[in-house]
C-alpha cells in the first residue's frame, strides 16, 4: 500500500475545507482537488466539546494526499460513534478504514440551510 502524502501538493485539499467552512457543503465523498478523481475525497472533523477547537482531516483515497490541522468544527457537526479518538493520528489511516461510514454520517449531518454544493 502506498504511503500517505502531506506535501505542498496536499494544500489543494484545503480548498475543500475552505468551501465547507464558508458554508458550501458538498456531499461526501467529493471530487479530489489534487488528482481530480470523483468520489474519492473525504473530510472529517473531530470536535473536542461543543464550541471548542478540534481536529480536521481532508484526504483522498485515490492519490493518498492528506491535510490535517486544527479548526473549530461547524455548529452542525457531531462526531460519529464509529471513530475511536485514540486511533487518530496526523495521517488518516484509521479514518480511511471508516471512510464510507464517515461519509454517510457527514451526509446526514449537513444542516438544512447549509448549501449542499456539488462534489
Amino acid at each position: 500500500m502506498r504511503a500517505w502524502r502531506d506535501s505542498a501538493e496536499s494544500d489543494a485539499l484545503d480548498t475543500l475545507l475552505a468551501r465547507v467552512l464558508a458554508g458550501d457543503v458538498p456531499r461526501m465523498p467529493a471530487s479530489c482537488p489534487v488528482c481530480g478523481r470523483a468520489e474519492s475525497a473525504h473530510l472529517y472533523f473531530h470536535a473536542r466539546g461543543e464550541g471548542r477547537i478540534g481536529g480536521v482531516w481532508v484526504w483522498c483515497s485515490a492519490c493518498r494526499c492528506f491535510s490535517h490541522g486544527t479548526v473549530k468544527p461547524p455548529a452542525w457537526w457531531s462526531n460519529p460513534d464509529v471513530v475511536d479518538p485514540e486511533t487518530l493520528t496526523a495521517a488518516p489511516e484509521a479514518l480511511e478504514e471508516l471512510a464510507e461510514r464517515i461519509d454517510a454520517h457527514w451526509n446526514t449531518r449537513i444542516a438544512p440551510g447549509v448549501s449542499a454544493g456539488k462534489p
